[in-house]
């Protein structure tokens, strides 16, 4: 369903990123997690502060943001969580992503509540669906694994951009007050690879 109007040369497809791309991410991760955690009556009223502060927190600033820097590739990351969504940007178009783990950003508590077992039930359907598509380095953890694919409730956009404007975005970002993350770039093939 579409309500209003866009210009069509505003619009961004999940398809269209080039092997040299790089992969950005608007928002922290993890909101899934935490309110899993805090409908059981066990998050930290300062996790649930980041993570509803987060969940407020519009696309509007990265959507402009991806226009301006010219981003070949968009989608955002809600119910089928970061390694879902990613691999629908796979499925839509002509390359492969590798990732770098260690720079995912996670909201503050994301990843102990991970480690404890405290995912939503979608979590593990997402796994269960996506994993064929995605290669881990086996030095990361199950639990991590799992995480990648947790649901995000009103999680941030995924984009890719080009070489020649993409050594611009996180300076841009943070002069726009948006939290920008590069966590890897396009590959030929296509696979997704999850590296340490």
């Amino acid at each position: 369903m579409v309500v209003g109007t866009v210009r069509p040369e505003h619009l961004k497809r999940k398809g269209g990123a080039a092997p040299g791309d790089q992969l950005f991410l608007s928002k922290r991760l993890g909101t899934g997690v935490i309110s899993t955690a805090l409908r059981a009556g066990r998050a930290e009223a300062s996790q649930v502060e980041a993570s509803s502060r987060s969940m407020l927190e519009l696309n509007r600033d990265g959507a402009a943001l991806a226009l301006d820097l010219g981003a070949t590739a968009v989608t955002d990351v809600t119910g089928f969580g970061l390694l879902g969504h990613l691999s629908e940007m796979v499925s839509a178009g002509s390359v492969g992503f590798e990732l770098s783990h260690a720079t995912l950003p996670w909201l503050p508590g994301a990843e102990h509540w991970a480690e404890v077992g405290s995912f939503p039930g979608g979590a593990h359907d997402n796994e269960a669906y996506f994993r064929d598509a995605v290669r881990f380095a086996e030095s990361i953890a199950p639990w991590r694994r799992t995480l990648c694919f947790s649901p995000e409730t009103s999680g941030g956009l995924l984009m890719t951009l080009p070489p020649e404007t993409a050594h611009r975005a996180e300076g841009l970002a943070g002069e726009r007050g948006l939290a920008l993350c590069k966590v890897g770039f396009a590959i030929a093939e296509r696979t997704i690879d999850v590296r340490e």
